[in-house]
């Protein structure tokens, strides 16, 4: 189980991950039962979770295929190498996965894990969910008010199946393609998709700045040093841009996005020279 909290910093505030793995697994000598559908288990666990959220009038999770692509790589994973661990066999957890596989998907991610063995019966997915729900920490991730979307990614190999549910609380998705070399001085307007669940006018975005002693004005009178907010342009329902001027020193500029002045650790990356 990776779970997510919110931390207060001075001026500003991330959610990070935190890990706890959970072990359990049914083990038996009998062969696996033949025909088993793995996207129909997949299927059946989102519903399954979406139905224990509705009984504690909480909403239901969004599909992600963004999230299923990341759930069923780390499940191949955990197959292939024969691991069973939140950190993968090349030391990545879950936002690093999501940020790797996805760098233009803005958000926090979440995690839960499990595998079964041998003989596991018709009901599958029912399996997966009560374990996780029988565990405190996981039961915590799938009940979250925190989260808004969900995708779920079950291998099977030889008579194991590993099943990885990947949680989002994603804001956007950067729809503009950048040239690996910014010019320092010039502008870029950064097109988004929005996909955050809350209102559009709680959408928080701050940029920090490769000089740190750069002046950013909000008005004639105020300014913030090393960075500072802000305001998107939005473009329908669901589009918003933002204008960048890349003249606060060469290097890394990124992007946080988050909501009502609340903003995820990682962010993204604009490199300027």
């Amino acid at each position: 189980m990776t779970r997510a909290r919110l931390i207060f910093l001075p001026g500003l505030a991330f959610l990070v991950c935190m890990s706890l793995v959970s072990r359990g697994a049914a083990q038996s000598a009998a062969p696996p039962p033949r025909g088993v559908k793995l996207p129909a288990v997949e299927e059946k666990i989102f519903e399954l979770v979406n139905r224990e959220r509705a009984r504690r009038g909480l909403t239901a999770l969004r599909f992600s295929k963004r999230l299923q692509e990341v759930a069923r790589f780390h499940s191949r994973n955990m197959a292939e190498f024969r691991f069973f661990s939140h950190v993968d066999h090349q030391g990545r957890r879950v936002g690093e996965r999501c940020r790797q596989r996805f760098p233009r998907l803005l958000g926090g991610f979440g995690e839960n894990i499990a595998y079964m063995a041998g003989h596991v019966g018709p009901n599958l997915a029912t399996q997966f969910v009560e374990q996780w729900m029988n565990s405190k920490g996981h039961r915590k991730n799938i009940l979250s008010r925190d989260y808004d979307y969900l995708g779920v990614g079950v291998v099977r190999k030889g008579d194991r199946y590993y099943a990885t549910q990947v949680f989002g609380s994603l804001v956007a998705f950067l729809e503009t393609e950048l040239p690996q070399k910014l010019p320092y001085g010039g502008r870029q307007r950064l097109d988004f998709t929005f996909l955050g669940t809350f209102p559009r006018e709680e959408l928080s975005i701050y940029v920090t700045f490769p000089d740190r002693k750069a002046r950013y004005f909000v008005s004639d009178e105020s300014y913030y040093v090393g960075g500072g907010p802000f305001i998107p342009t939005w473009h329908g329902a669901n589009v918003f841009s933002v204008d960048l001027a890349f003249q606060y020193g060469k290097g890394v500029y990124r992007l946080s996005v988050g909501r009502n002045g609340l903003y995820f650790e990682k962010g993204y990356e604009i490199r300027v020279f």
